[in-house]
């Protein structure tokens, strides 16, 4: 019997933009994201927040504040062995 483990490598975030991080209520920010895999397994990732709504398709991600005041903005990336990742920025969110 042969015995095969492969130890699979999280994907590495190279670089990760927000900006602006001080907006105003129903505005923008842009979303720039470099993440790769050791493994060279593929990867994907996705946005959330504690208030707030994103558009795009992932070189034009947007993040537009909905709600004042301090809101977390988090990045989820995971390649396709099952190895999870998460950064969380801060996004201020004003009122008009």
């Amino acid at each position: 019997m042969n015995v095969h483990l492969s130890l699979n490598s999280c994907p590495v975030l190279q670089s990760l933009l927000i900006a602006p991080t001080s907006l105003l209520v129903n505005e923008q920010a842009k979303l720039e994201v470099e993440i790769t895999d050791p493994d060279g397994d593929l990867v994907e990732y996705e946005w959330t927040a504690t208030a707030g709504t994103f558009s795009g398709e992932r070189v034009l991600d947007r993040y537009t504040c909905v709600a004042a005041g301090q809101q977390v903005v988090t990045l989820w990336y995971y390649d396709t062995r099952g190895c999870i990742a998460q950064q969380n920025t801060e996004v201020f969110c004003g009122l008009p």
